[in-house]
């Protein structure tokens, strides 16, 4: 049984495609902001774009639907790449004991009384 998720590869793909993206808006953010601020945004939304582009003519609609559609992609894309690493560390299986770790001293277990 494999450990990795069929969709694994995929979502590292589009994690390192979600960073080379913002890396190309780190380096040309200056020029994009008054040219064009729906390719900066599509690019990376950081906050500091966000807030950059209001001052720009993007229309509001636009704004509000790139902004928070690339803000969508970065979280889903995140998290399914954070699952795959999780299921690389993770055993597949718990050992049967892996319960039964309290003792009867451990201090979860222990009642003080006054």
């Amino acid at each position: 049984m494999p450990l990795r998720p069929r969709w694994g590869r995929a979502s590292i793909g589009a994690f390192i495609v979600l960073v080379v993206c913002t890396n190309i808006a780190a380096i040309t953010w200056a020029r994009l902001v008054l040219s064009s601020p729906e390719t900066l945004l599509v690019l990376s939304s950081r906050n500091r774009y966000l807030a950059l582009a209001l001052g720009t003519d993007i229309s509001g609609v636009a704004y509000w639907l790139i902004g928070s559609s690339r803000i969508a992609i970065a979280f889903v894309v995140c998290h399914l790449a954070a699952a795959v690493s999780d299921k690389r560390r993770r055993p597949s299986r718990m050992p049967s004991s892996a319960g039964n770790r309290l003792s009867a001293n451990s201090p979860s277990t222990t009642h003080i009384t006054h």
